[in-house]
């Protein structure tokens, strides 16, 4: 909040010493939430009655008996959990777990996950900081399993000015499912995001991210793209907004 205000030099230099003692010096972290989760298409069906089907190269339709879409409002909740272990005055080892859980009216349409992360961590300069992750991900799908995950994620944050502070994150997966294995494949995704403080009671974020899945079926390969912004209101009130766009590639 004082750094928003752009304070003389030694103010700065005096404050950036001290943020960078409390990261260092933090052990502890967690996470919850709550959200209504309305889905139009609960399914991932098509919203079509009739669909066609690839059978050794001929386009055969076939007739949806549950009519396509289904539309439902859930409950989705969220939790997760980090300990941070020195190693080292610049280094730390994170270990950590987050679960998800999302209800609807169908059982056969909850979703459940569980992952794990661990990897060290780099306190570069007060300044500047970077992480390196291994991560494993398993989800149900109703009351089976449907699909699990493990791979590398990098995170590292810097204070480029006293008002101005970026973010990168980057994750490799490889993801396999139970049962569609045609959907079998390594994700990817890059996201940037940057925190601008105008006043000491006005923050705005923005990020944009970018997500890719090579499934070893064509027809499911898709790209994702996102743009969110985040504004921090007085009294503790937070607005934000995300747009969301994915293209499939045939």
């Amino acid at each position: 909040m004082v750094l928003a205000v752009s304070p003389p030099t030694p103010v700065v230099i005096d404050i950036d010493y001290h943020l960078a003692m409390i990261q260092a010096h933090k052990r502890w972290c967690a996470c919850f939430g709550m959200a209504i989760a309305p889905d139009t298409d609960i399914g991932g069906a098509s919203a079509s009655e009739v669909v066609m089907f690839d059978f050794a190269g001929q386009l055969l339709p076939f007739t949806l008996d549950d009519g396509g879409e289904k539309s439902s409002i859930g409950l989705s909740i969220w939790a997760g959990g980090e300990y941070q272990e020195p190693l080292a005055p610049n280094w730390r080892l994170r270990v950590g777990g987050s679960i998800f859980r999302r209800e609807y009216a169908g059982k056969q349409f909850d979703r459940m996950g569980l992952g794990f992360h661990a990897g060290p961590r780099w306190l570069i300069d007060p300044r500047t900081e970077a992480s390196l992750l291994l991560t494993f991900r398993r989800e149900w799908q109703g009351s089976r399993p449907s699909s699990r995950s493990a791979g590398v994620r990098l995170e590292a944050s810097r204070r480029f000015t006293p008002r101005l502070s970026g973010q990168l994150g980057a994750t490799w997966s490889k993801k396999r499912h139970d049962e569609s294995t045609r959907s079998d494949g390594p994700v990817s995704d890059l996201s940037v995001g940057l925190t601008l403080s105008g006043r000491p009671t006005l923050q705005a974020n923005f990020h944009t991210g970018w997500e890719r899945a090579r499934t070893e079926a064509e027809t499911l390969r898709n790209r994702t793209l996102s743009l969110g912004a985040r504004i921090a209101l007085p009294c503790g009130f937070n607005v934000s907004e995300t747009l969301t766009g994915r293209l499939t590639d045939f």
